[in-house]
């Protein structure tokens, strides 16, 4: 008789847990929210084709980051297209000072800083950091682990406080989703390695339908997809686990969380101290994506415009960003303007305030990655074990997509080392 698992949760780590078990497992899926977790949060608009889920927050992708999703995507057949991530800084006025142009050929994406007025003060004081900065990037060698932050290791790198607050900065703000001090947290090897992916000429891509068409993939083959299910606790019941929901308990050979991991350790009781003071260890932030019309988040003038606009307060550091969804999403292209901003730092009027998110995710310290990988090596020495994780931050690195894959193939192959189908 085929093993029967749960699956909390509906990210991408859980669905792709989810597809790779289905394949010899009896596997169901429970979502608390009435849709899937990777775009609930999304909004349908009109388009010229009819109505479309505009993912909230939209996923940009590359080959070389993302190689386990992009290794997914091929098993299941789902296509991505190329985009320009071009991005233009602004301050805190909305005036550009820094913007770039990118050309895609061949398969290959190549972003210069663009010739025009507005980068002319600053490219005059950073041109030469720039060029060594590319240089540096496209070094061979990997950063290694030093005890630095990501602000002293630049310095220590012979880098200007203005290089890093006005460009590397926002940089990984963006990127990680989070602000200045909490950067400081991530260990900065990881923050370099993830530049250098999405420094190369390998280009920015979207997933084709976006998480609406990865979602009906991964779940096609699943046996239950429980949606609006409140799950409750988690307990051992001999040689099984019992998962009690608000309306009912079930039995199964194993459960996976694939929560974030302040949610997960809510499930646990004292059986599992160990694992839920790891998973309680884990920083996080909370940080807000708003869908829009307002032009007054974007730069000043409508010619400066470009797919990614960063906003820069040079005092405070606070960093916001607007995505022009129009240049990201394809079936927008001839809609009136539509954005998506996160942590705006003016008010957006409500009159074209189309959807306002609040996100909690994971970030990464020295000290949680250490837990972590304690965690990972319980769930492959442990014999017997029947409660797993996965997500984001189970996996070393910068919590993005590409580690929820890694943990999925992660556990895959420890359940399967552990129980035959």
């Amino acid at each position: 008789m085929s093993k029967k698992i749960a699956i909390i949760g509906s990210g991408v780590a859980g669905l792709a847990t989810a597809w790779l078990l289905s394949k010899d497992y009896e596997v169901s899926l429970f979502e608390k929210k009435p849709t899937l977790g990777m775009g609930h949060k999304g909004i349908f608009v009109e388009t010229a084709a009819g109505q479309q889920r505009i993912d909230i927050p939209p996923r940009v992708i590359n080959a070389n980051h993302y190689i386990e999703l992009f290794k997914l995507l091929g098993e299941i057949e789902l296509e991505a297209h190329i985009v320009k991530q071009e991005a233009c800084f602004s301050n805190q006025l909305r005036n550009p000072y820094l913007a770039f142009k990118t050309y895609n050929y061949f398969q290959k994406s190549f972003t210069v800083p663009k010739f025009q007025t507005n980068n002319l003060k600053w490219m005059i004081r950073h041109t030469s950091e720039l060029l060594r900065w590319i240089s540096y990037l496209n070094g061979n060698s990997k950063t290694e682990p030093n005890p630095l932050n990501i602000e002293e290791f630049v310095h220590s790198l012979g880098y200007t406080r203005e290089f890093y607050t006005s460009f590397l900065m926002p940089m990984w703000s963006l990127m990680c989703t989070c602000n200045a001090e909490q950067l400081k947290i991530f260990p900065s090897h990881h923050l370099i390695e993830i530049f250098k992916s999405f420094g190369t000429d390998t280009p920015s891509q979207r997933i084709k339908g976006g998480t609406e068409a990865l979602e009906l993939k991964l779940t096609q083959a699943l046996s239950n997809v429980y949606l609006s299910k409140q799950v409750k606790g988690i307990e051992n019941q001999g040689n099984q686990l019992k998962l009690v929901l608000a309306d009912t308990e079930l039995l199964f050979d194993h459960i996976i969380i694939a929560t974030e991991p302040f949610f997960a350790a809510k499930f646990l009781n004292d059986e599992w101290r160990q694992e839920k003071e790891i998973l309680e260890k884990v920083p996080y932030t909370e940080t807000t994506m708003v869908m829009h019309t307002d032009s007054h988040q974007m730069p000043l003038l409508a010619k400066d415009w470009a797919p990614v606009n960063i906003f820069v307060n040079h005092q405070t550091q606070d960093t916001s960003a607007t995505l022009w969804m129009n240049k990201l999403e394809s079936e927008t292209t001839k809609m009136e303007a539509i954005f998506q901003s996160w942590d705006p730092k003016t008010e957006i009027p409500a009159a074209k305030k189309l959807a306002k998110r609040v996100f909690k995710r994971s970030l990464t310290s020295a000290d949680s990655e250490v837990r972590v990988a304690h965690l990972r090596d319980m769930m492959k020495t442990q014999a017997h074990r029947k409660l797993w994780f996965v997500g984001s931050y189970m996996a070393e690195g910068v919590p993005l997509l590409e580690n929820g894959v890694h943990s999925a193939n992660f556990v895959n192959s420890c359940i399967r080392a552990a129980t035959p189908s």
